[in-house]
């Protein structure tokens, strides 16, 4: 049965993250060509270190080889005609060291992507350090991952303790008796006090930011693709990026909506809950619905935005 949508201006309930996003860039691009929307951009000079602060946190970017450089590279279709911003590019080196100083005391997160840019097959797999104790193993990295959701990631809690660096090291751990087409760590991206992306839903439809989104008499299916332990999904709706509400919390992972008028931009959250009752916030999608840009409208034109 669908159900009517009701438009309120509450704050949504769920908890904002203060995430510092981070996204590493081939030198000499504009970035609005290379860096992916909500993210600062990062182009790591080639030489052995680099170093740069992001709202009072310091990090210094180092190889752990020496006489190494960092070297930046990309996929200039991947990042220019496939829009893949964040993962289509990055940096590269066989072992790389993060030395971060300014966290405030406490807990924190530290997510990394992992995608191979250059085209080589059967990646060197890395395990992550955080002061010299070995935190992850083996993470298999990406290989010119088509979508942010086929790229390798790695995320870690760190704990920060009040004048002490957090020191992060990638370095290749590979398994005997395989032989690799790399030897290199790749790091695309950055993110501190981010959600696990491993643990939101995904794959939204109507695609996030289709601002022709085709509905049928005003009504629309919204669907998504689950974490893998998610038990419940609580949607949040809202005409307003920083106005939506919840609306529902269902075990399936459709929902419908009635009366949406071409004149307005919606936004939507899927909030996903697992069987121990912990719920992760998802991010926030947007569409607008399509209208004819005319009677008879054809061919690229067809559809306006708005009325």
């Amino acid at each position: 049965m669908k159900k009517s949508l009701l438009i309120v201006t509450i704050l949504a309930n769920a908890i904002a993250v203060s995430a510092q996003k981070i996204d590493f860039d081939i030198n000499g691009r504009h970035t609005n060509e290379v860096t992916a929307s909500g993210y600062s951009s990062w182009m790591v000079a080639q030489q052995a270190s680099d170093e740069k602060t992001f709202n009072n946190v310091n990090i210094k970017i180092e190889t752990l080889t020496k006489g190494e450089q960092l070297h930046a590279q990309w996929n200039k279709e991947d990042v220019c005609s496939h829009q893949l911003k964040l993962t289509g590019d990055g940096i590269a080196a066989t072992g790389i060291r993060f030395i971060i100083s300014g966290l405030s005391a406490g807990q924190h997160t530290i997510l990394a992507y992992h995608n191979g840019v250059n085209g080589l097959k059967k990646l060197i797999p890395i395990s992550i350090y955080v002061n010299a104790q070995k935190v992850v193993e083996r993470v298999q990295q990406s290989e010119n991952a088509q979508s942010i959701d086929d790229a390798a990631l790695s995320y870690i809690t760190v704990n920060a303790q009040e004048g002490k660096n957090i020191i992060l090291e990638y370095r290749t751990d590979p398994l005997k008796g395989i032989i690799y087409n790399s030897n290199l760590v790749y790091i695309n991206s950055l993110s501190i006090d981010q959600n696990n992306p491993q643990k939101q839903a995904r794959q939204p439809y109507p695609d996030n930011q289709d601002f022709h989104a085709k509905t049928e008499d005003g009504s629309l299916t919204l669907s998504w693709a689950p974490a893998k332990h998610a038990v419940k999904h609580h949607i949040l709706i809202g005409t307003s990026k920083n106005q939506i509400s919840p609306v529902a919390t269902i075990t399936g992972c459709n929902y419908n909506l009635d009366h949406l008028s071409n004149l307005d931009t919606y936004y939507w959250q899927v909030n996903e809950e697992d069987s121990t009752g912990n719920i992760t916030e998802g991010k926030i999608w947007t569409f607008r619905p399509r209208h004819l840009a005319f009677p008879g409208a054809e061919g690229y034109g067809k559809y306006a935005i708005g009325g």
